[in-house]
């Protein structure tokens, strides 16, 4: 029986716009990569409740990491992935895959059925390259690896699911070189120590709760040639409460609370750094209606600091969707909220930030707060195509932005670093998707977004996707062989001054087979048309590039 497995993908240059609040040293050009972040607050599912028998399934268009055009660093691949093509029921899998320029992919995973009720899973992870690359002033010799090892265990009790996580990330990488020839530290990395537990349950009753709590330890060694390690401590506290009502019009009322505090070691906290504990605390209170095949949210996200910004930023959380008939619905939200910018979110931007130790404009960033995001749009279902169209607006104060600095070790400018700077922006933004499945083992997809941004620099904005659009296909031509490939296409902002940078191609492809129900190969390329883009601000990235492996059920 053919199966056919589709994931495609396609994510969006929305999020975050930034600016610096200094300008850019005059021998350096503000071509700065940008990074979309997504402002995270606490949210639940938003999934109607349809009063009508006929509903609205249109086709469910996920998101490839490969696709993604500002995918996380060092590989665009999410190292806990499976293969699409190589999944199977086998309690134990192992990936091993080597390319150009020293692509390393490797994976270990194994889960265990503890009892009746209980499931161990583990996984230990490596990718990441050593390869030659085109740099701001010559080529240098780059190299990241990434490493993961993770366990957690979920148990059900009787009325409570829980989870516990323990997590080690390792990053080891180097600085690009400005050309001087310096005897400077070669040992950057960044790990992260994680635990964490979860839980999720019901009490007698119509109440039901969550909760979740966690520790994580972000150090940074020898970045920017420092010669003192950064260290931020993260606890977490949180969950959600709520009185569910399913026999008329009011289904649900309650409450999410996240508590957030943030420490950091002596060295950040004296000197020009001059970082300071806080604590960070969000409320979102709010309530659901089911009415007439629509529902509604009405909440409130509240955040609450005690450094670093005003006391206290409120921002709305309402949301509706419902359907017309039953090839069309309707949705609207009007969100926002208060971030706070820690080590987790920096990593996210770019492998390469950091701060100077002797830099007079050096200091604490300030959490982001989105003030609003308004957002309406439309979904269409006509078998066996899905479109999906909308519009918005976003309003954020001290957006994330990355710039172009250097690093003075021993007198000389030594290493290029990305410096985080901030600034208001405004979005509005207007975009498409569209997908259909042909013939069971055929899937396409494609995506549309035009953003207009603006803020008080427009040179800060030359990084900024003004116009994505991408294509992306999945086939399953025969049983255990599935082949993914897509294009996209970015054209960037203009700056006032500098120009707009050139449009960003990619072209990128997949092939996985399983040969048995036990072993599978797959073969992938990454920018095919080798097209040298900035991948953050003043690192290009490698070009064109494969890599080619083996993946094994046990």
């Amino acid at each position: 029986m053919r199966k056919s497995i589709f994931s495609l993908a396609l994510l969006l240059a929305c999020g975050s716009i930034h600016a610096q609040d200094e300008a850019p040293t005059a021998v350096v050009k503000v071509e700065n990569d940008y990074k979309p972040i997504v402002v995270q607050v606490n949210k639940r599912g938003f999934t109607p409740t349809m009063a009508s028998d006929e509903e609205i399934t249109p086709l469910e268009l996920k998101f490839s990491k490969l696709a993604s055009p500002f995918a996380g660093f060092t590989s665009e691949r999410n190292i806990r992935e499976l293969l699409r093509g190589q999944e199977s029921s086998a309690p134990g899998y192992a990936r091993v895959g080597y390319g150009t320029g020293g692509s390393a992919d490797a994976k270990l995973a194994y889960r265990l059925k503890t009892g009746e009720n209980g499931i161990m899973r583990m996984i230990a992870a490596l990718d990441g390259f050593n390869a030659n690359v085109r740099g701001q002033y010559r080529d240098w010799d780059s190299r990241m690896y990434r490493t993961l090892l993770d366990a957690d265990y979920t148990h059900e009790f009787s009325g409570l699911t829980l989870n516990v996580t323990g997590t080690f990330k390792n990053r080891a990488f180097n600085y690009q070189s400005t050309g001087k020839e310096v005897n400077i530290t070669d040992k950057q990395n960044s790990k992260d120590y994680i635990i964490a537990a979860k839980g999720t349950g019901k009490l007698a009753g119509p109440f039901s709760y969550s909760f979740n709590a966690g520790y994580t330890h972000s150090r940074r060694a020898y970045a920017n040639g420092l010669d003192q390690h950064m260290a931020q401590n993260r606890i977490s506290a949180g969950g959600t409460a709520a009185y569910e009502i399913y026999d008329n019009e009011l289904r649900r009322v309650g409450t999410d609370v996240q508590l957030d505090l943030y420490t950091y070691n002596s060295f950040m906290r004296k000197g020009s750094f001059g970082y300071s504990n806080f604590l960070s605390a969000d409320i979102n209170p709010f309530i659901d209606f089911n009415f007439e095949g629509w529902k509604l949210v009405l909440g409130t996200n509240i955040n609450l600091l005690t450094s670093g910004g005003p006391a206290i930023a409120i921002a709305p959380d309402i949301k509706v969707e419902g359907n017309i008939n039953s090839n069309l619905s309707l949705y609207a939200s009007i969100t926002g909220g208060r971030t706070s910018n820690g080590f987790e979110r920096l990593d996210a931007i770019s492998p390469y930030w950091s701060f100077e130790q002797n830099c007079a404009g050096c200091r604490q960033l300030k959490p982001t707060y989105k003030v609003v995001d308004f957002m309406a749009g439309s979904r269409v279902s006509l078998a066996p195509f899905s479109f999906d169209f909308y519009a918005g607006y976003a309003y954020t104060k001290d957006n994330l932005l990355q710039t172009i600095k250097y690093s003075t070790v021993y007198n000389y400018d030594a290493l290029l670093y990305v410096d985080i700077a901030q600034q208001n922006t405004h979005d509005f933004y207007i975009g498409g998707r569209a997908g259909c499945d042909l013939l069971g083992w055929l899937k396409l997809a494609a995506d549309v977004r035009y953003d207009h941004w603006n803020c008080d620099n427009g040179n800060i904005l030359v990084m900024n996707p003004q116009f994505y659009a991408a294509l992306e296909a999945e086939a399953e031509p025969l049983d255990g062989l599935v082949i993914n490939a897509g294009y996209s296409l970015t054209r960037y902002t203009a700056g006032d001054t500098n120009g707009r940078l050139d449009n960003r191609y990619d072209l990128h492809a997949r092939a996985s087979y399983r040969i048995n129900s036990m072993f599978g190969v797959f073969l992938q390329g990454e920018d095919l048309l080798n097209n040298r883009y900035y991948q953050y601000a003043g690192y290009f990235s490698r070009g064109i590039r494969g890599l080619a492996g083996v993946t094994v059920d046990f």
